[in-house]
């Protein structure tokens, strides 16, 4: 098994647990989902049906329940991206 390039052996522990992962359980199909600058909140584009999307903000620290949600409801919506 290749382990990569032995220089960066000695770095090895700076690169552990950089990242944590968590399953979120969704009311409807994710569009999109971006993080805050400060790593707090996830902000997610959802998707019920083609008149109805919503935006749902997760706290990451509280992640069981969204703390904002906002829905939209039209002849047809299209939501892409939050920037």
């Amino acid at each position: 098994m290749d382990n990569g390039n032995p220089n960066f052996d000695k770095y090895k522990e700076v690169f552990k647990n950089l990242t944590h992962c968590e399953n979120v359980e969704t009311p409807y199909d994710v569009v999109s989902i971006i993080i805050s600058y400060d790593s707090t909140r996830a902000i997610c584009i959802l998707k019920e049906s083609d008149v109805k999307s919503c935006i749902m903000q997760y706290d990451l620290d509280m992640i069981e329940k969204p703390t904002f949600t906002e829905d939209f409801i039209g002849t047809y919506i299209k939501m892409q991206e939050v920037e």
